[in-house]
């Protein structure tokens, strides 16, 4: 499948977006900017868009084991590897001293299972909390790819996503940040968004032409900042976010082409390790940033943001260079009967 540059530039503002979001709300509350959160959500849609454009055909048909063992080892290859060593980073710099509740999180930690509904709050690397919810979406993907296949089957996707809707709307009034909505119910967050990011890598055939995919975008980004300035209920969000995804199917429109760009497509192809090592970065920060008192008070958040930027940019690119493809291009060895 050629790659859609610009929803690998969107991939990467979102990430951006969460860390951003996860180093003011620690070191710098006054810049924290609200509602960075549910760029996760806008994850989970264009997960389920790619997954659904790249291995939608494999499983249009049938779902044969072998196929399904495949794709499963070809997603774990993707997310495994770098959540294990995440992990194991942050229990290094925690001298694997655990308390008991800690403790008894290590094997859903390991087993990628700890968003589902299992705890109350999450501990080791925290943002991973998405990855588990990942985990669940992949091994629901071949059931639901096959569904969307049948006559009408969007219909059935998107009755789950409003489903799911329905089911986290009432917990936090239409809130999507876990802080509100309890932890217990963050899978619900991927019941909403994969199925909808399905249903639009079907209808993306019907993707705007050159002249009307920008202002579709327009219309997305419009939608978007509506809700914010209205203070509408952040659910809401999850419409434009579709629609950008729908409009910048085909690469084409304004925004698709500043998406396009080589330094977003780089920040996209980098995401991952920005999402999860941000987390290791905030905890070697926290230990240093008592041995730079010498600091003027005001200089503080400075010197940490760019000392934050720098590690997590360079531990990520590092990662996608040098650490992420070695498993990747082993799981590749393992083929699908259409790909």
């Amino acid at each position: 499948m050629t790659p859609i540059s610009s929803h690998t530039g969107l991939r990467g503002l979102a990430a951006s977006a969460v860390t951003l979001g996860h180093f003011t709300e620690i070191f710098a509350p006054r810049w924290f900017p609200p509602h960075t959160h549910v760029a996760v959500d806008f994850f989970f849609l264009l997960s389920g868009f790619i997954l659904a454009h790249v291995y939608g055909g494999t499983f249009a048909q049938s779902l044969r084991l072998r196929d399904m063992l495949c794709f499963l080892v070809r997603r774990l290859a993707r997310i495994y590897p770098l959540h294990l060593a995440t992990l194991l980073a942050i229990l290094l710099i925690l001298r694997f001293r655990m308390t008991p509740e800690e403790a008894g999180q290590l094997l859903p930690q390991l087993t990628l299972t700890h968003a589902w509904g299992l705890s109350e709050r999450y501990v080791f690397n925290a943002p991973s909390w998405s990855i588990s919810v990942e985990f669940g979406a992949y091994l629901a993907f071949p059931l639901l790819a096959f569904v969307l296949a049948r006559r009408g089957g969007w219909l059935a996707l998107l009755a789950l996503s409003l489903a799911g809707l329905a089911l986290v709307w009432p917990l936090g009034a239409g809130s999507l940040d876990l802080h509100v909505t309890g932890s217990r119910h963050a899978w619900l967050r991927g019941v909403v968004a994969f199925p909808l990011g399905m249903v639009l890598a079907q209808l993306a055939t019907q993707a705007p032409p050159a002249g009307r995919a920008g202002l579709a975008q327009t219309l997305a980004l419009a939608g978007f900042a509506a809700v914010l300035v209205l203070g509408a209920p952040e659910a809401l969000l999850l419409a434009p976010m579709a629609l950008m995804v729908w409009a910048t199917a085909q690469d084409r429109g304004w925004i698709a082409r500043a998406m396009a760009t080589r330094p977003m497509v780089w920040l996209g192809e980098i995401s991952y390790g920005m999402y999860l090592i941000q987390w290791v970065v905030i905890l070697v920060l926290y230990n240093l940033i008592p041995k730079l008192g010498f600091l003027p008070a005001a200089a503080l958040p400075w010197v940490s943001g760019a000392l934050f930027w720098a590690g997590v940019l360079l531990g990520a690119t590092l990662s996608a260079r040098w650490f992420e493809p070695v498993f990747t291009r082993w799981a590749r060895a393992c083929r699908l009967s259409r790909s």
